[in-house]
């Protein structure tokens, strides 16, 4: 990690797994948000290109989501 980052996110407090709970959280929100806005173009286009593109990225956000769990 960068020195920078390791600064910001010193002042949160908690234990040594709060930063990576909140950077794996912040990684999960925003392929969440890609994946619902992949799968609303696929509804739009419905092509098989778009299946794969949409369901790659929801199985990745889901298992990103899951590794924020701990």
């Amino acid at each position: 990690m960068t020195p920078l980052l390791l600064y910001v996110l010193s002042g949160f407090g908690g234990n040594g797994a709060t930063m990576f709970f909140l950077i794996f959280s912040i990684l999960a929100a925003v392929l969440g948000i890609v994946s619902k806005l992949l799968g609303a173009n696929h509804i739009r286009t419905w092509r098989s290109d778009s299946l794969a593109s949409a369901g790659a990225t929801s199985i990745v956000a889901w298992a990103v989501t899951a590794l924020a769990f701990g």
